[in-house]
């Protein structure tokens, strides 16, 4: 028997939760890259507005992989007013723009505010909605589907039923997850490389680390910082992070008791990705797919894309990207051993999903899990090596 939506998700206290889409019949709909690209910008977009984080995606030929971090606890911080900005901005409300005359595009008027305002009903469902899974889903999957199928000159369904959204409970299944998502196009053939995946999250990671090494040679050029501590003080962030905006300060804090998984710890981002690639370089009894060894490693693409960008600046920034290279892997070695977590795993194990289960994780989480259900036992999705 399915898991009820309302048993796994938590709609009180900050969590994470891998969402998985499917078109319908597994057909490749998504294929397009137009389609693809609507769909990340679709996704940033959400994130602008929701108080939700997109820590990774994976826009597949026929399928959609989303992890994401609801947070209400930041809703809770949030005014009547800035809840009523954001969910007309998510939402509009067509007819009354129709007949105010508003242009498509524009923000949110006043008249749409106090509608929601005025009503004790509205702003208290604008408040669930903002951190809403499901609501969340309706606004990236209906239009997508309505215009889609007005492109392919069918009617019906255009995703198979509805998404799945397994917990995350622990860092570990955390770091575990986000890797099988950035590794999807990897496994399946459809790129070679990190740096290649262009419809995972895993490529924008990469194009945030080459910003942050460039940033570190500047650093080390004009003001003496050493370049290799501003690298590993960039850390692994949401993809797509929440705007968190304007707090309301008198707002009483909101008392929830976090998973492990709803407060990652900060994980140095050159540190992160190092570990997918080396995930994403084991071969696997299940997946065609993976990195191949004459594949460069994605600091040293970085690194490489930084010197070819400086090569006509500042001496001084140049030498200082050419120290970063050359000890980048003592620092790296350094890192791991003064690294709290076990990123071994990611870079050791060639991990597989396995099984049905509701959540991720193992041990304690599950127990804790168990307990705010109600139930004896939750079962989880198993983690297994495939190596």
């Amino acid at each position: 028997m399915a898991t009820r939506r309302s048993d796994i998700v938590d709609a009180e206290n900050p969590g994470v939760y891998h969402c998985i889409s499917r078109c319908v019949r597994r057909e490749s709909l998504l294929a397009d890259p137009s389609r693809r690209a609507w769909i990340v910008t679709r996704l940033e977009f959400l994130a602008e507005f929701a108080a939700i984080d997109v820590i990774s995606f994976a826009v597949m030929d026929n399928h959609l992989h989303i992890l994401l971090r609801i947070r209400p606890d930041i809703v809770h911080a949030w005014s009547d007013q800035e809840v009523a900005r954001r969910r007309a901005s998510l939402l509009p409300d067509q007819r009354l723009r129709r007949l105010l005359g508003a242009a498509p595009g524009t923000a949110a008027t006043a008249e749409e505010l106090a509608s929601i305002l005025n009503c004790p009903a509205r702003i208290a469902k604008a408040r669930r909605d903002v951190c809403n899974l499901g609501f969340f889903h309706r606004l990236l999957k209906e239009p997508c589907a309505r215009r889609w199928n007005h492109e392919d000159g069918v009617t019906g369904h255009f995703w198979e039923g509805r998404f799945k959204s397994p917990r995350i409970l622990n860092q570990r299944a955390l770091l575990l997850v986000s890797a099988y998502i950035e590794l999807n196009e990897v496994h399946a053939c459809k790129a070679g490389s990190i740096q290649s995946s262009f419809w995972t999250s895993a490529r924008r990671q990469w194009q945030r680390l080459c910003a942050e090494v460039r940033h570190a040679c500047d650093s080390e050029s004009c003001e003496g910082v050493d370049a290799a501590t501003v690298l590993r003080g960039a850390t692994w962030q949401p993809v797509f992070p929440c705007k968190v905006g304007a707090i309301n300060c008198d707002m009483p804090p909101a008392t929830s008791q976090l998973h492990e998984a709803a407060q990652p710890e900060m994980i140095p981002l050159v540190e992160y990705l190092e570990a997918v690639d080396s995930a994403g370089r084991r071969t696997r009894t299940d997946k065609a797919g993976f990195i191949g060894p004459t594949q460069p490693r994605p600091v040293a693409m970085a690194i490489a894309k930084a010197l070819e960008s400086l090569r006509f600046g500042a001496p001084l920034s140049v030498r200082a990207a050419e120290r970063l290279a050359a000890a980048r892997m003592e620092e790296w070695i350094d890192q791991r051993a003064q690294q709290r977590f076990e990123f071994e795993t990611l870079g050791t194990l060639s991990f597989a999903i396995r099984g049905r289960g509701s959540c991720y994780g193992d041990g304690d989480s599950l127990l804790q899990e168990a307990a705010r259900r109600g139930s004896r036992r939750v079962q989880a999705i198993a983690l297994l090596s495939s190596a």
